[in-house]
């Protein structure tokens, strides 16, 4: 299981709640599911950044990258089109980091659902507008979305002719799968667990938020009257991304100790493949390096 992060660049509020937000958010995540599935458990929004519970399937662990590679494209180049601005529209690389417990993951499915009431924009998860996969995981339902298929409408001659790209639309889902320790469990069971985790997270949000010195919520009604390029006021906590998100500290050094082991492994395994030993061994879950071709120019 998996905790990922995507952040707006420069932190502006660039996920503001709209229809339109929403609903590039959920066909992004649809289209990349359908090309790289990955078991999806949870996907919110804050204002300016984006959290995703995920864990990897039978014959998946080659999908996660272009997974997320695909739905940063495809919601990039609509915000941007949306907005009418060009460029990056997440600051740098997509955080990962594993999940060892199933305990920890029901953590997160509740601090992703309720970040909105720790930054103070609301007082319960539910009154949050933007794109959220909380009311589903409470009552149940489908993610049904919509997007104009912009491959086929350059290649029926958009670039030379007035074609509305309306006419090229087509729906995607997403489809959210239970946590692997709730599979057995019946969906009633499943909604029930999850919306006593969202209330035992909003009182937890509180009490951080009250610690923060944040008093009182902005509410949905000034949050629509931001713009989309301002940013927040309070600087950023600055603060090492973890390796994992682990039970107890003990669980947490145990899984640095073995991630140090394969880091070890995977420098000899690349010095070895570099000098020409094309057959050797990587350690599982890692990447090749890349070949360097040296030239040699004649004076």
């Amino acid at each position: 299981m998996y905790h990922a992060t995507l952040e707006c660049v420069d932190r502006m509020f660039l996920l503001k709640p709209s229809k339109k937000v929403n609903n590039i958010i959920g066909s992004s995540l649809g289209r990349a599911l359908k090309l790289h599935p990955i078991l999806l458990h949870s996907a919110t929004t804050n204002i300016n950044h984006l959290e995703l519970v995920f864990s990897i399937g039978e014959g998946q662990a080659d999908n996660v990258s272009p997974f997320l590679r695909e739905f940063a494209g495809f919601s990039a180049r609509g915000f941007n089109r949306l907005y009418g601005r060009e460029g990056h529209f997440w600051a740098g690389r997509v955080r990962v980091e594993e999940i060892t417990s199933d305990n920890k993951a029901e953590k997160l499915l509740g601090y992703g659902a309720c970040n909105v009431v720790k930054d103070g924009l609301v007082e319960k998860a539910s009154h949050w507008k933007g794109f959220s996969t909380t009311e589903v995981l409470s009552r149940g339902g489908r993610l049904v979305f919509k997007y104009v298929d912009r491959t086929l409408w350059w290649k029926n001659g958009a670039d030379h002719r007035d074609i509305d790209p309306s006419k090229y639309t087509k729906s995607t889902e997403v489809v959210l799968c239970p946590l692997p320790g709730w599979t057995d469990l019946p969906p009633e069971v499943q909604q029930a667990r999850f919306r006593g985790i969202v209330r035992n997270h909003e009182e937890l949000a509180r009490k951080e938020r009250e610690a923060e010195g944040i008093t009182g919520v902005k509410g949905m009604a000034r949050i629509e009257r931001e713009s989309p390029f301002s940013k927040p006021a309070r600087p950023r906590k600055r603060a090492p991304q973890p390796l994992c998100h682990a039970d107890t500290v003990a669980e947490y050094k145990a899984y640095e100790a073995e991630y140090r082991e394969i880091v070890k492994a995977h420098r000899m395994a690349s010095a070895a493949f570099r000098s020409g030993c094309f057959d050797v061994e990587f350690p599982p879950g890692t990447f090749r390096p890349p070949l360097v071709t040296k030239f040699k120019f004649a004076a």
